[in-house]
């Protein structure tokens, strides 16, 4: 996952005996590990496992995700593979990387594609806001800060004193 382009994600889930379980693939093009550097990169689907969950609704299955990612984050961050080729892997990269998902027609899995389009947004605008941060002059991301940080005491005041 570290290294490829993109990669879409799919997941199904099924009750068996009063237990939610939620199955997790994701799709992603990998190259060969041979030192042929011409072979195309071939797509493969790549189990993140069968887990267990407390209900079937749209927020437990995308919690859910970002759990079973944050695992699989750590644990690549913490193998020899990571650390000898100077890979790096996160939760924002996955999701920057993350070009579609598959699921079924059922009402909750669309409303947890909503729930992964609002999580890309979101990386999308602090990936912009950081860029634009980092293009800046000190003084202009200071003088920024300074009036973030009068408009979050005014509303302290206001709050306190019961205004709005």
């Amino acid at each position: 996952m570290a290294v490829a382009p993109n990669l879409t994600i799919a997941g199904d889930g099924t009750t068996h005996e009063n237990v939610n379980y939620e199955a997790k693939l994701v799709h992603l093009p990998v190259h060969s590990y041979t030192d042929d550097k011409s072979t195309k990169p071939k797509h493969v689907t790549r189990t993140l496992g069968v887990h267990s969950a407390t209900d079937h609704t749209s927020e437990t299955q995308v919690k859910g995700w970002k759990e079973v990612l944050l695992e699989v984050v750590e644990i690549f961050m913490n193998s020899p593979l990571a650390k000898s080729a100077h890979l790096q892997l996160s939760l924002k990269q996955f999701f920057e990387k993350l070009k579609g998902m598959n699921s079924d027609h059922a009402e909750d899995q669309k409303k947890a594609f909503q729930l992964f389009a609002q999580l890309k947004r979101d990386v999308a605008m602090e990936a912009l806001g950081a860029k634009k941060i980092a293009e800046m002059h000190t003084n202009e991301v200071n003088k920024i800060l300074s009036k973030r940080h009068l408009i979050l005491s005014m509303i302290v005041v206001v709050k306190k004193h019961g205004m709005c």
